[in-house]
């Protein structure tokens, strides 16, 4: 990771829980999942507000495959909140992103 990428804590993976027996490696292509691989979603937490959904779409995207990228905004006044989402296409990337990136840093947060 560069060193602009430096603090999120990743917690709660909002999806089926996949056993560590399914889980295939977290650079295989595509082709290579099951069609009826369930997607899974991420909550990432404690986020530096001047992280974007690109920055987190950069970062997360380098497991696996990521459908899309959420940074939550206040509605009121369209700031963003210290929180996203980040929707894996397949529920194995996502749990390879929680053991890889749960604890680390992205924008010294």
């Amino acid at each position: 990771m560069s060193s602009d990428l430096e603090a999120a804590s990743i917690v709660h993976p909002d999806a089926t829980v996949v056993p560590a027996s399914a889980l295939t490696s977290t650079n295989n292509p595509p082709a290579q999942h099951s069609p009826a691989s369930p997607s899974a979603s991420l909550h990432v937490s404690n986020l530096d507000p001047s992280v974007t959904d690109a920055t987190l779409f950069e970062v997360f995207n380098m497991i696996g495959p990521v459908a899309s990228v959420r940074v939550l905004r206040d509605a009121a006044s369209g700031c963003p909140l210290v929180f996203a989402y980040v929707n894996y296409m397949y529920a194995a990337d996502a749990q390879s992103a929680l053991g890889e990136l749960n604890h680390s840093f992205i924008k010294n947060r």
